[in-house]
């Protein structure tokens, strides 16, 4: 088993949000503040992270399959088998983010993965291990 994973603490996203529940709590403490702003700066935050914790997906390959699996949701995962899968293409989001498009082979279904917490290194090594697994691989946007 091979986990292609980044620490999640490298993005400065995280420790943007961190500091965005240590002001309301600085607020609260001083007394200067109502409780109804700082519930909607909590639910702004958390709100946020909703968001953004839905790209923040890592890859677990096995010898059969792979998993995408999520950081912030860990019971948001997607098992893949080698042999469902026809091709896979590494695409750009506009703000530059990898995500992986994945056509099955059976149907014309395709699933798409945000790869957040994969790390920009290691993604022509997953290329190359997914072409060994006899699948064809669109990973040209790797190299641009």
């Amino acid at each position: 088993m091979k986990v292609y994973k980044k620490n999640i603490w490298t993005n400065a996203f995280w420790w943007l949000f961190l500091l965005q529940f240590a002001i309301p709590i600085i607020f609260i403490l001083s007394g200067n503040v109502s409780h109804t702003i700082i519930l909607l700066y909590f639910l702004f935050a958390i709100g946020l992270i909703s968001i953004y914790g839905t790209a923040s997906n890592y890859l677990i390959f096995t010898d059969n399959y792979f998993v995408v699996k999520n950081v912030v949701y860990p019971f948001f995962k997607t098992k893949l088998y080698y042999s469902d899968i026809r091709k896979i293409e590494f695409r750009r989001t506009p703000k530059d983010a990898i995500f992986l498009q994945i056509y099955m082979q059976h149907s014309n279904r395709i699933k798409r993965s945000v790869i957040e917490c994969v790390k920009k290194k290691d993604l022509s090594e997953i290329a190359v291990l997914l072409k060994k697994k006899g699948i064809e691989v669109d990973d040209h946007i790797l190299y641009a």
